[in-house]
């Protein structure tokens, strides 16, 4: 009988830390899969936000204009109706002021396109009267920077340019998630008793970077241009 007893006692034993095992068993899947779950929502809601901003390009500029830069590797998207872009050195208008590695480029149809001229400058180019909208140091703080307001490391950078007072500068993205910056600088010109007061977006890449003049109002239109600026190396 007391054999018997102890046989039962050890079952009894035997099944109670089974069932410990299966409960434990059963919560760490659950553990697992709730954390698989949640990974799996978080990808989505982030890949289905690339999704629909990359949806929105496409159909907003599918019938777009590519223009493509072989020589310094970086293309952008253009409406038709702001015609042709014609990309060229100041050298060849002798202009010695522009001398050096620093290219322009417009738009044929100025009325179209608010005149959204586009100038391509190498950091190592230099002149005493050269005014610069970025350098390596600003590209390092953008490309270190969140999409946003620009932080104050970046701000202190733009400011070491002496181009005026900075205003409303923000960091964001392009098609390929590549960083640039969009921002209000005033530059008053003693020589001539004027001012700069502009808009522009400021792309910066390995050895040079590209300045956009824009409109105050930038349009969807104009937003899908900057976001399609982008650098193929």
């Amino acid at each position: 009988m007391l054999a018997l007893l102890v046989f039962f006692l050890m079952f009894s034993a035997y099944i109670y830390f089974d069932i410990k095992k299966v409960e434990q068993g059963v919560f760490n899947l659950y553990q697992q899969m709730k954390t698989t779950n949640d990974k799996i929502t978080q990808f989505s809601v982030s890949d289905e936000e690339v999704a629909q901003k990359s949806m929105k390009f496409t159909e907003a500029t599918k019938q777009w204009r590519i223009y493509q830069n072989s020589d310094h590797l970086f293309q952008f998207k253009s409406p038709a109706n702001w015609g042709s872009f014609i990309f060229e050195t100041r050298d060849d208008k002798k202009v010695e002021y522009y001398s050096g590695q620093r290219l322009y480029g417009g738009f044929t149809n100025a009325a179209s396109s608010n005149s959204l001229d586009l100038m391509l400058v190498t950091y190592d180019f230099s002149l005493p009267s050269k005014i610069d909208y970025a350098s390596r140091e600003v590209q390092q703080a953008v490309e270190k920077s969140e999409d946003g307001e620009c932080p104050h490391d970046l701000f202190e950078s733009l400011k070491k340019l002496n181009i005026g007072e900075i205003r409303n500068c923000y960091v964001q993205e392009n098609i390929l998630n590549q960083k640039f910056i969009v921002f209000h600088y005033v530059q008053v010109l003693p020589d001539i008793a004027g001012i700069n007061d502009e808009v522009i977006a400021v792309c910066p890449r390995g050895d040079y970077y590209i300045k956009i003049d824009l409109p105050n109002e930038i349009s969807p239109e104009i937003e899908y241009f900057i976001q399609s600026v982008v650098f193929l190396n």
